[in-house]
């Protein structure tokens, strides 16, 4: 059970991380920043929230986690927003350990 929720916590910080800081991505995450620039009156509020998972590796580890919960676990409760979370306090952790000055 250990391995499974290490996999699980590597996984979505693997994926946030590809989403939100890959040079990869940035063609995708600046085309959502343009449009959110734009006044799309009617999606604009979601595009902002798009626009800011995106761009913030907390953010998006949350929204993945709940995705890669119900794959790995093929399981729909609490805990799968309980492992989210868990992955934001790692992400936390690490980056407040490590911390680059």
């Amino acid at each position: 059970m250990m391995t499974q929720y290490v996999y699980y916590i590597l996984t979505v910080i693997g994926i946030s991380w590809f989403i939100t800081e890959s040079s990869l991505a940035t063609p995708f995450r600046m085309f959502v920043s343009k449009i959110n620039n734009k006044k799309y009156l009617l999606i604009k509020w979601f595009v902002d929230k798009f626009d800011g998972v995106l761009n913030c590796v907390y953010c998006c580890s949350f929204w993945v986690g709940l995705v890669v919960y119900v794959l790995i676990y093929r399981d729909f409760s609490y805990y799968m927003v309980l492992n989210a979370f868990s992955v934001l306090g790692v992400i936390y952790i690490v980056k407040n350990i490590f911390d680059k000055h």
